[in-house]
Protein backbone atom coordinates (compact mmCIF):
# COMPACT_ATOMS: atom_id res chain seq x y z
CA UNK A 1 0.00 0.00 0.00
CA UNK A 2 1.60 3.12 -1.13
CA UNK A 3 1.94 5.84 2.25
CA UNK A 4 4.42 8.17 3.03
CA UNK A 5 5.96 6.64 6.18
CA UNK A 6 9.73 6.95 6.37
CA UNK A 7 12.07 3.98 5.61
CA UNK A 8 13.13 2.03 8.93
CA UNK A 9 16.90 1.81 8.79
CA UNK A 10 17.21 -0.28 11.73
CA UNK A 11 15.26 -3.03 13.32
CA UNK A 12 12.55 -2.12 15.89
CA UNK A 13 13.31 -4.10 19.18
CA UNK A 14 11.48 -3.98 22.28
CA UNK A 15 8.62 -1.70 23.83
CA UNK A 16 6.25 -4.36 23.38
CA UNK A 17 4.07 -3.10 26.00
CA UNK A 18 4.07 0.15 24.39
CA UNK A 19 2.63 -1.18 21.04
CA UNK A 20 -0.08 -3.66 22.77
CA UNK A 21 -1.05 -0.73 25.08
CA UNK A 22 -1.22 1.49 21.08
CA UNK A 23 -2.90 -1.33 19.57
CA UNK A 24 -5.51 -1.47 22.23
CA UNK A 25 -6.01 2.03 22.89
CA UNK A 26 -6.37 3.49 19.06
CA UNK A 27 -9.39 1.72 18.13
CA UNK A 28 -11.12 3.36 21.07
CA UNK A 29 -10.21 7.03 20.27
CA UNK A 30 -10.11 10.14 17.72
CA UNK A 31 -6.87 11.37 18.92
CA UNK A 32 -3.90 9.84 20.60
CA UNK A 33 -1.00 11.57 21.73
CA UNK A 34 2.62 10.28 23.17
CA UNK A 35 4.26 12.06 25.40
CA UNK A 36 7.81 11.89 27.01
CA UNK A 37 11.50 13.50 27.21
CA UNK A 38 13.30 14.05 24.33
CA UNK A 39 14.87 10.69 22.44
CA UNK A 40 12.25 8.39 24.34
CA UNK A 41 11.40 6.72 20.89
CA UNK A 42 7.93 8.88 20.85
CA UNK A 43 8.61 9.20 17.21
CA UNK A 44 9.84 6.02 16.41
CA UNK A 45 6.65 3.92 18.26
CA UNK A 46 4.56 5.54 16.39
CA UNK A 47 6.02 5.25 13.10
CA UNK A 48 6.28 1.76 13.78
CA UNK A 49 2.06 1.89 15.14
CA UNK A 50 1.56 3.13 11.91
CA UNK A 51 3.81 0.88 9.52
CA UNK A 52 1.62 -2.02 11.12
CA UNK A 53 -2.04 -1.06 10.10
CA UNK A 54 -0.78 0.43 6.59
CA UNK A 55 0.61 -2.77 5.87
CA UNK A 56 -1.99 -4.69 7.33
CA UNK A 57 -4.58 -2.66 5.84
CA UNK A 58 -6.26 -3.27 9.45
CA UNK A 59 -9.10 -0.69 10.35
CA UNK A 60 -7.47 1.59 13.51
CA UNK A 61 -11.15 2.80 14.23
CA UNK A 62 -14.44 1.23 14.38
CA UNK A 63 -15.92 3.07 12.09
CA UNK A 64 -15.44 2.97 8.55
CA UNK A 65 -12.18 4.71 8.08
CA UNK A 66 -9.32 2.86 7.83
CA UNK A 67 -6.27 4.20 8.78
CA UNK A 68 -3.91 5.87 5.86
CA UNK A 69 -1.39 8.95 6.52
CA UNK A 70 -2.34 11.83 4.86
CA UNK A 71 0.55 12.72 1.63
CA UNK A 72 0.87 16.18 2.89
CA UNK A 73 2.02 15.45 6.43
CA UNK A 74 5.75 15.46 6.75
Amino acid sequence: IPNNLPVQLTRFIGRQRELSELHHLLPTTRLLTLTGVGGAGKTRLAIQVGAHYVGTGESVSSTRHPFRMASGWS
